[in-house]
């Protein structure tokens, strides 16, 4: 294996390599080159004992407060003081290693001493040497590592193993807060062994260990038979009318040490608003119990789950409660209509319930041949104890992305807070665009008088958000209400700008010949004009703006069997272009779940669709998943591919 290190090189006419990326798992790299930088060329980077790599500085530069709009990108120097005040950028390229890292160590070559050096700070990736000065460099980030005091001739070390915690770049800023300013070595376009250097020191990754058992019980209660309980049921039913309530219980070794904990469970009826988990008291000796001597729910709820999709897992971290061995209960509560149906225990059955007890793997490492990888290059955290909820996310160019969610404070003293402050008092949904080094630009939050759900987000060229997703009741945006259905849900779509504000919105009434409709999900994505694309599944009728479109048979209580899914395209204003709909299949779903648009503009789908229903030439002979292509003028269909076999969702 290779380790790669930058060496920007420009000031002897050449540069090198730098590799950027997220690890999943341990190989040969495929340098990229940074565009901002220029053509690189490759440079080895040192390996020593085996286990130890040392990183050449890939930029570097100086900004002074006396001169801001001037450049010193091709001094020889860092130069870093508080009076006058000058700071020193670098940026480091850590490509793919074996292992995790034990420690990062900054080291940098003093020519000039301090009685007090300069602290290490993060700051984005967003900048050049030869570009960089005082006005138009990155904001100083959280502090990393900090010195006392810096000898001449000699190299100072910055423990950064807390900011660099895997591959990827990594930029950093040196602040001082004296007026004995110190002197490094800066990059001289070729390598040198008093460079500016980040050393990687790594360790092998613990094997992956976890503890898996199925519940010691399982059972769920009705209301509407009170005095019945349902011994070893096959299904495990929520519902909030009639009221059903489910329970599962597991029981932990003590001869584990427990790091995380994930309760797993299969949805083979799934919800547009899914149940709450609670704690409950482990007190089932006694056998099966009915509605009247059912556990009581402990607390508030730990997770609310929110949409889960019909035949798939659904993954509900339970850390914080699973701290130790014992038993462990847990009940699933609901008010929604649309209840939900899990797998219940069976001996020999694959979709059983399952408590996942993580046992000493580390948080962030990288594997080697056994499928594991993934290493963070970097989290970030925002909120707190405010009711913030994340539903979509999105790349916005220059490793910037965009959040989309939904937020409630009503008169709580627990404002939500998606990283600039609280949120206005009430609920809505919430809107967020991060830099690359996670620090935020900006956040909106829209104040909605009933529920708004964001449920896909994209950036259009222009740097707006493309927003769609579900409404209930009256909801406007800032761009005027959108059409009021009393009952039920519906779909919106609308755009932001850059900044956030509202641009335009629509909204589209979902109904059962007077009914509520349901909208069981929803999909989008941006084209190169600036419009986007749509996709999801319904029961019921709805008009996008060319005709009414019909999921198929549909009843007054919505199934997921009947099921259709929608496509429909949209120009930049908002304004309908063309829109289908396929009808679900006799006996099982037809849905989109993912929608992309190729280069040449026709929309690719995926999704699963029922025996019966017809994608665009012919009658569907089984259930399965699909991917197909259609055609970005009209809709048409263009080619499809049956993935035989497949199970889950795309």
């Amino acid at each position: 294996m290779r380790m790669w290190s930058g060496k920007r090189g420009v000031r002897a006419g050449w540069s090198a390599f730098a590799v950027v990326g997220l690890l999943t798992g341990c190989g040969v790299e495929s340098p990229a080159t940074d565009a901002a930088e220029g053509p690189e060329q490759p440079a080895q980077a040192q390996r020593l004992e085996g286990s130890t790599y040392t990183i050449n500085v890939y930029s570097d530069a100086t900004v002074d407060a006396q001169s801001p709009d001037q450049n010193f990108g091709s001094t020889t120097r860092l130069t870093v003081d508080g009076e006058p005040e000058r700071r020193a950028y670098l940026r480091f390229a850590v490509g793919t290693f074996e292992g995790r890292i034990k420690r990062a160590t900054l080291r940098l070559y003093a020519t000039d001493p301090s009685v007090d050096g300069p602290a290490v700070h993060a700051t984005s990736n967003n900048w050049n040497f030869s570009t960089l000065t005082w006005n138009n460099a990155p904001a100083v980030g959280a502090k990393v590592a900090d010195v006392g005091a810096v000898a001449d001739d000699a190299f100072v070390e910055y423990d950064v193993t807390a900011h660099v915690r895997g591959s990827g770049t990594f930029s950093f800023v040196l602040v001082s807060s004296v007026a004995d300013g110190v002197v490094f070595l800066s990059d001289n376009g070729a390598p040198d062994a008093q460079d500016p250097q980040l050393v990687i020191e790594t360790e092998p990754c613990p094997a992956p260990d976890v503890y898996l058992t199925p519940p010691r019980f399982d059972t769920y209660v009705s209301e509407e038979t009170p005095d019945q309980s349902y011994e070893h049921p096959t299904k495990l039913v929520v519902d909030g009318a009639p009221r059903r309530e489910a329970f599962l219980s597991f029981d932990v070794p003590d001869t584990i040490a427990i790091r995380s904990a994930r309760l797993r469970l299969f949805a083979k009826d799934g919800s547009t608003d899914g149940p709450m988990l609670y704690r409950t008291t482990p007190l089932w000796a006694g056998g099966y119990f009915n509605w009247y001597s059912r556990p009581s729910p402990v607390g508030t709820p730990l997770v609310d789950l929110g949409h889960v999709p019909n035949g798939t897992w659904t993954e509900l971290d339970v850390s914080s409660v699973v701290t130790g061995a014992g038993e462990h209960a847990f009940a699933l509560l609901t008010h929604s209509g649309n209840g939900v149906d899990f797998v219940g225990y069976e001996p020999g059955q694959k979709y059983f319930p399952r408590l996942i007890v993580g046992t000493g793997q580390a948080d962030t490492c990288a594997y080697s041949g056994d499928g594991i990888g993934g290493t963070a290059e970097s989290v970030t955290h925002f909120g707190g104890r405010g009711d913030e909820e994340p539903r979509a996310l999105a790349a916005a160019g220059n490793g910037e992305y965009v959040v989309a969610g939904r937020f409630s404070a009503e008169g709580s003293s627990n404002p939500a807070d998606y990283g600039t402050g609280p949120l206005p008092n009430g609920r809505g949904m919430a809107l967020a665009r991060y830099r690359d080094d996670g620090t935020v630009a900006w956040t909106r939050g829209i104040l909605t008088a009933e529920q708004a759900v964001p449920e896909s987000v994209a950036v259009s060229p222009d740097g707006g958000l493309l927003v769609a997703g579900t409404y209930m009741g009256t909801v406007d945006f800032g761009t005027g209400a959108l059409p009021v259905a009393e009952l039920g849900q519906n779909i919106f779509i609308a755009k932001f700008s850059a900044a956030g504000q509202p641009v335009w919105s629509r909204g589209f009434v979902v109904s059962q010949e007077g009914a509520a409709g349901t909208v069981f999900s929803v999909e989008l994505a941006a084209d190169a004009q600036g419009g986007l694309v749509l996709t999801g599944s319904f029961n019921g009728v709805v008009n996008f703006g060319g005709g009414t479109l019909s999921s198929g048979s549909y009843t007054p209580r919505p199934v997921p069997q009947q099921m259709g899914l929608f496509l429909a395209r949209f120009a930049s204003d908002g304004a309908h272009a063309w829109s289908k709909a396929i009808a679900h299949g006799d006996y099982a779903p037809t849905e989109g779940t993912a929608i992309a648009l190729a280069a040449d503009g026709s929309v690719l789908v995926g999704g699963r669709v029922g025996e019966g229903s017809d994608l665009g030439d012919g009658w569907i002979a089984e259930d399965g998943l699909f991917v197909a292509r259609f055609s970005g003028t009209n809709g048409a269909l263009q080619w499809k591919r049956m993935l035989s076999g497949a199970r889950g969702t795309l």
